[in-house]
């Protein structure tokens, strides 16, 4: 999407429509700059979150807790961002590997 972050913070939403719910191997695809604060809510809920360091895609894989928060039709992925500094980067996505 290449939202400029000009800022301390950076908001993103993601609308996507699911036809159906049964998904049973989705993972959170997630790249961030170094020592950056980050939180991932998928419709209005907190899935993920943390200053881990990442210098590559890594892929962690949904609880059932989470995936719970999915429903068919419209679902809503939204990523806050926070990094003091001058370099920032963030994408994150949602990755279903079921064969």
């Amino acid at each position: 999407m290449r939202t400029k972050w000009t800022g301390e913070d950076i908001w993103l939403r993601k609308t996507f429509t699911l036809t159906e719910k049964d998904i049973s191997n989705l993972y959170l695809i997630i790249y961030h700059d170094f020592e950056q604060e980050t939180h991932v809510y998928l419709n209005g809920e907190l899935i993920a979150e943390g200053p881990e360091h990442q210098f590559a895609y890594t892929l962690f894989r949904l609880e059932n807790a989470a995936k719970a928060m999915l429903r068919e039709g419209e679902n809503v992925l939204a990523v806050h961002g926070r990094r003091p500094g001058r370099r920032q980067y963030i994408d994150v996505g949602l990755l279903d590997l079921t064969e």
